[in-house]
């Protein structure tokens, strides 16, 4: 079994991709996992959309599955693939588009992963090569299907004995040995065949050919020449041009087929000093060369020659269809990112709707609150006049015939307060004894005086006395008692309280939602180093290696775990840059310690954290 994948931006060129029926025989629609449309290049552009969202540049991870010709894949195994394939990279929960293909007789299975986890952050798919090598030969040794030879066959064995899993790399021992395998095309070659109908594996041969027939440099372009390749300077070196235009690393392709052919790999500088000499033209001089119309026709070589020699089927577009094609496909990718940004802005712009809306919501809430609360402080003054009226009437319904204008009396009448209740009430006890007690002031309340039974010589009863007195204190006592207690006096001033509260809430505007802090560089070093290490000590050494000092560290700390409570985020911060610290003082007495027992040894460099 062989995968392949990348992580990738998305789009309309990688939905055109998987669902081109011209360059396969069968196109089918695969299962898939939270997206809405039933079409393939809308299921892909949806990938892309709702991975694009967090403004990542490559959100989406395209793979594929390819198996052998002669085992029969069923659905079973191909869900438990997938199933493995998910777990090891954490894809359990992440929507995807998948499709089946039928291509020169074989069938294969792409998928696209949307990267964006719902913190906005990226699934990890760092690795990927070796834990994809991984899953297929242990996929294989399960179902007893034959190990293929992998690029990491090595580090493959190791994870595989890391994870518990002997068997599968005692199965392997024998594919460690010897070179490790490779494909014959790279996907960038192999997409390079398929637009021009060059093959890069016969053009490497033809380079070979004439690398060996040739001693000389001049000889060299010669040969080159005759198999109709030219070189020219590219930007990394040598290149060979073939007869469409299109470019060949002159190094890779020498060395690439020299191994296919015996085993041993001509090395670079040997190519490199073959050219020694050499006054190569750039490559766009090449291609106007080729495609100029004064050009003599014994200079261009023959097609059916060039199909003899280096076995096309046929030449690819000239410089003018490549240019088309170049502005063809860059206007795809321009409309293609346009459609993103729209994409974006129009779920920002539902997002701020629904705060909107929220925002309405709750300011509604708040004043159809507040309006029953006035209405049930309406309700209660009202009753509150209701009792006290009633109290009224009570009092005088009680008092009978004393008059009109004793009622008035007793209406306005103040409130007593206790002490003066006391005092009106022992009065006439007091002015009785006022004469008989020693020491005591007729003419001080508090010591049981009163005033003065005489006036103007005459002697009279005095009005704060008798059976129609007490009904009329008493009567005076239950009103004052019913106004003065807390259904009343208290109950006003916390009803006028909430409301001048509420009517303050009601005036105030919502605040926005507060968007969340943006991971510093710092805190996505850390991240990184932390997946890489397992362990937050190291990972604030790590980060300090790459030259940032400790606020930057603390204040990265504080962006990455954001979501936890403050005062808890502060106290995690604090342990975890001290542990850093205490384990740097570690390292360097360890050092120091092993400086004096070897006094000729270099102490290695150490993190520093600047403060």
């Amino acid at each position: 079994m062989i995968t392949g994948g990348g992580c990738r931006s998305g789009g309309r060129a990688l939905a055109a991709h998987v669902a081109n029926a011209d360059a396969n025989e069968k196109v089918e629609m695969g299962p898939s996992r939270g997206l809405f449309s039933d079409d393939i290049r809308e299921q892909v552009m949806e990938v892309t959309q709702l991975a694009t969202a967090a403004g990542h540049k490559r959100p989406v991870y395209h793979t594929h599955l390819d198996w052998p010709k002669d085992v029969e894949m069923t659905e079973c195994m191909r869900a438990d693939f997938w199933q493995r394939f998910e777990a090891e990279f954490g894809l359990e929960n992440q929507p995807f588009a998948s499709q089946i293909h039928v291509k020169s007789g074989r069938e294969h299975e792409h998928r696209q992963y949307s990267l964006l986890r719902d913190d906005g952050h990226l699934v990890s798919m760092k690795q990927d090569f070796a834990r994809r090598e991984k899953l297929c030969r242990t996929f294989e040794h399960d179902h007893q299907m034959p190990l293929v030879k992998g690029k990491h066959n090595k580090s493959v064995i190791a994870a595989l004995r890391a994870d518990g899993r002997p068997d599968v790399a005692d199965a392997m021992a024998d594919l460690a040995k010897g070179p490790p395998g490779q494909s014959n095309l790279s996907p960038r070659q192999r997409q390079q065949f398929e637009r021009t109908g060059i093959d890069p594996r016969q053009v490497g041969l033809a380079a070979l050919a004439a690398f060996k027939a040739s001693d000389s440099p001049q000889a060299f372009r010669a040969a080159l020449a005759e198999q109709g390749l030219q070189l020219a300077e590219g930007d990394r070196g040598a290149v060979l041009v073939d007869a469409s235009g299109s470019t060949h690393s002159l190094t890779r392709a020498i060395g690439t087929a020299s191994k296919a052919e015996d085993g041993t790999r001509i090395k670079a500088g040997e190519v490199k000093t073959r050219l020694d000499g050499l006054d190569l033209p750039t490559v766009d001089a090449v291609r106007a060369d080729m495609n100029a119309p004064d050009r003599p026709q014994g200079q261009q070589a023959d097609q059916s020659d060039q199909d003899r020699v280096l076995g096309l089927n046929g030449g690819g577009p000239d410089l003018e269809g490549r240019e088309v094609q170049a502005v063809v496909a860059n206007a795809e990718d321009a409309a293609d990112r346009m459609q993103q940004i729209a994409s974006g802005l129009e779920q920002q712009v539902k997002a701020g709707a629904e705060l909107d809306q929220k925002a309405q919501a709750a300011t509604k809430k708040k004043m159809q609150t507040a309006k029953e609360i006035a209405d049930a402080v309406a309700r209660n003054i009202e009753q509150a006049h209701t009792n006290k009226e009633r109290l009224e009437s009570e009092l005088v319904r009680r008092t009978g015939s004393e008059g009109h204008a004793k009622q008035e009396a007793v209406r306005n009448q103040p409130a007593f307060s206790s002490p003066q209740q006391r005092t009106v009430a022992t009065a006439p006890r007091t002015a009785r004894n006022a004469g008989g007690v020693r020491g005591q002031d007729s003419g001080h309340p508090r010591r049981g005086g009163g005033p003065s039974s005489r006036t103007d010589g005459h002697h009279r009863e005095t009005r704060r006395s008798g059976p129609r007195f007490a009904r009329n204190l008493a009567a005076n006592r239950a009103i004052n008692r019913e106004l003065n207690s807390p259904r009343y006096s208290g109950s006003f001033d916390r009803i006028r309280a909430e409301k001048a509260r509420l009517d303050a809430a009601i005036k105030k505007p919502p605040q926005p939602a507060r968007k969340p802090v943006g991971v510093t560089l710092a805190g996505k070093t850390y991240q990184d180093e932390l997946s890489r290490l397992k362990d937050p000590s190291r990972a604030v050494l790590a980060t300090a290696r790459q030259g940032y000092n400790l606020k930057q560290i603390a204040h990265g700390l504080h962006t990455v775990y954001q979501d936890i409570p403050k005062a808890d985020r502060e106290q995690m911060v604090k342990d975890t840059i001290k542990k850093a610290l205490e384990r740097l003082r570690e390292e360097k007495e360890a050092r120091e310690r092993l400086e004096r027992r070897q006094p000729g040894r270099k102490p290695g460099s150490s993190p520093t954290i600047r403060r």
